[in-house]
């Protein structure tokens, strides 16, 4: 088999989601869209399977008017995201300051957990991503919930042995009602490099799972 095919297949086996899953944060601008065009339905297609939001919490009051999205959407999710805190920029301050009231992004969603649906573990950006952190997430957070989803960042370099079997480990624990979202970091590299599309497909397998994430707007 040549490259050309591995990469074809890889492309058409990591492209068939279950879901599409818009992010979107808890804003006014945000709101008026949704209304306005009575959902998120029209963003989507039967063929993109089911419609779930993934709510980004930048601020405490994030969590009130989420009835709006929960009126647009086959399924909302909460994600607390930790990535937005490591370099400086408009949201970093915000979530930083929800994190450290709680003490910590998980003890926010044991706190929380009256009022979230289903939390999005979403770790952080580091360079090679260490999955074995939502591993840690994935152990505080999943006993207060029925089901969790993991938001697994994954960038186009080949997974190392520690990653995969990180990954195998995670395939292990989670449960059949939690939730698998691939978030495709540096998608402007994936045209170039085919890596990103092969990670995908390796995710697949390994967690059996084919829900796809869109890159924060």
């Amino acid at each position: 088999m040549t490259k050309n095919t591995q990469n074809s297949n890889s492309r058409k086996e990591a492209t068939e989601p279950l879901a599409y899953a818009p992010i979107l944060r808890n804003g006014p601008s945000e709101r008026s869209v949704v209304r306005e065009f009575g959902g998120l339905n029209r963003f989507t297609d039967a063929k993109q399977g089911k419609l779930y939001t993934v709510i980004e919490i930048t601020d405490e009051d994030d969590l009130n008017n989420l009835t709006v999205f929960q009126n647009s959407a086959d399924l909302v999710l909460v994600d607390l995201p930790s990535y937005l805190t490591q370099d400086k920029n408009s949201l970093s301050e915000g979530v930083e300051g929800v994190i450290n009231d709680f003490g910590s992004v998980a003890d926010f969603f044991k706190e929380e957990k009256d009022r979230i649906p289903i939390p999005v573990l979403s770790g952080t950006l580091s360079s090679p991503i260490t999955y074995r952190q939502y591993l840690r997430l994935y152990r505080e957070v999943s006993p207060y919930y029925d089901s969790v989803a993991l938001r697994l960042f994954l960038r186009p370099v080949e997974f190392s042995h520690e990653q995969k079997d990180d990954l195998a480990k995670i395939e292990s624990e989670i449960g059949d009602d939690d939730i698998v979202f691939f978030d495709l970091v540096e998608v402007g590299r994936i045209e170039e490099d085919e890596q990103g599309y092969e990670n995908l497909a390796v995710v697949n397998r390994q967690t059996e799972r084919d829900f796809t994430v869109s890159p924060p707007a």
